[in-house]
């Protein structure tokens, strides 16, 4: 993808499994109008709707949301449920590893996705 956006992914794994605008919005409970809506840019999904999305297809919520590995969404549902107190550290920790990863990945001329 070349500028990430979450249409975009809902998008690419409604064609994946071969299903409409219009069958996606039935196993969510929305209107094909709105998944076309989302594909385009010219609406946001709730956080209700990424999660039934994400039910669907199989995949972690924040991986659709945000342009991360799935791994990294993983780390950050985790950091979530750390005490309050620890969760600022952690998410630090988490930034600065996700910063290292990204340099490496320019010095090899690749990408960490």
């Amino acid at each position: 993808m070349s500028e990430y956006w979450v249409g975009n992914r809902f998008k690419e794994l409604r064609e994946q499994r071969r299903l409409t605008q219009a069958q996606l919005a039935k196993k969510v409970g929305c209107t094909g109008g709105h998944i076309s809506q989302i594909e385009s840019r010219r609406s946001a999904p709730s956080l209700s709707l990424l999660k039934k999305v994400a039910s669907v297809f199989q995949v972690h919520w924040l991986w659709l949301l945000a342009d991360l590995p799935l791994e990294a969404c993983e780390v950050a549902e985790k950091i979530a449920t750390l005490s309050p107190d620890r969760r600022p550290a952690a998410a630090r920790l988490f930034q600065l590893a996700v910063e290292m990863a990204e340099l490496v990945s320019t010095w090899q001329g690749g990408s960490v996705k």
